[in-house]
Parts: C-alpha cells; sequence; structure tokens
C-alpha cells in the first residue's frame, strides 16, 4: 500500500457544516450546500460573477461523490425552498449555480432558534391544473373553431 497514494486521495476535501444538512432536510442536500457555499463565498470568481459558479456534474460527483442522481434531488429540494438559482448560459450551454446567502442565513437563524427546518412548498395543484385546463381548451376551441370553418367552406 502506498503512503503517497492515500495521501493524495486525502488531501481533497470539503467542509461539512452539520447545520445546513438540518437546513437542507437531508444529508445529500446538506452535503451539496456545503459544496455551493465553498464556491459561493470562495474568492474572486464568485465576487466577479455576482455570486454565479460553475460546476459540471462530473465535477460535482468528483468533489462530493454524489451520485447524478442524488445531485439532482439535492438541487430540487434547494431550489424549493429558495436556497438555490440555476440558469444556463453560453454556448455550449453551461450550469451556473449561486447560492442565495440571504435565505441561507435566515434558515440558519431559524434552526438556531428551535424553528423546524424548511420545508418544500406544496404545489397548488387546483390552481395549477385550472390554468392547465384552461389553457388547453381554449387551444382546442381554436382547434375546433378551425375545423368547423373548414368544413363548412
Amino acid at each position: 500500500m502506498s503512503v503517497a497514494l492515500i495521501t493524495t486521495l486525502l488531501e481533497r476535501t470539503i467542509a461539512f457544516h452539520p447545520v445546513f444538512r438540518d437546513v437542507a432536510g437531508s444529508t445529500v442536500g446538506g452535503v451539496f450546500l456545503s459544496q455551493a457555499y465553498y464556491w459561493s463565498t470562495g474568492g474572486r470568481i464568485a465576487a466577479e460573477r455576482a455570486g454565479w459558479f460553475y460546476k459540471t456534474g462530473k465535477e460535482w460527483t468528483e468533489e462530493t461523490r454524489l451520485s447524478r442522481s442524488e445531485q439532482d434531488r439535492a438541487r430540487r429540494d434547494l431550489k424549493a425552498v429558495g436556497l438555490l438559482e440555476e440558469r444556463l448560459q453560453g454556448r455550449p450551454a453551461k450550469m451556473f449555480y449561486r447560492l442565495n446567502l440571504e435565505r441561507l442565513f435566515e434558515l440558519i437563524l431559524e434552526f438556531a432558534q428551535g424553528k423546524p427546518a424548511a420545508k418544500k412548498p406544496k404545489k397548488n395543484n387546483s390552481l395549477q391544473d385550472s390554468a392547465i385546463l384552461t389553457g388547453t381548451e381554449k387551444k382546442a376551441n381554436k382547434i375546433n373553431s378551425l375545423q368547423d370553418s373548414a368544413n363548412y367552406a
């Protein structure tokens, strides 16, 4: 066994902040959030880009050992509570991330005060369904009226 190899493997560490697990609602979310915090607050690049940083899925895996599905779940959950923003930018398109530090600090303070962890907002399916139905009905009515005009022309 090579001590040099082991030493090399142990050089790449990430800072895991336990409170991020509590804020994110899961260990996977806490690991992702810890690494996003590092890149959001770590120096010149984030400052020059107003907090935005770029990471590939492969880089997330190399840095955190989270699988693609774990990354997707963490991203979804962090976006749902207002902690993570994403945007595609450039050609070819790359995924950029930005942590909402104000929201993060707000949730940490709430946790410190004994308030329950942030829950993902529930979807209001009835409103969404009615909006979708309304749009669908409008399209259906338009198609029907066009077909009627064609049939009677």
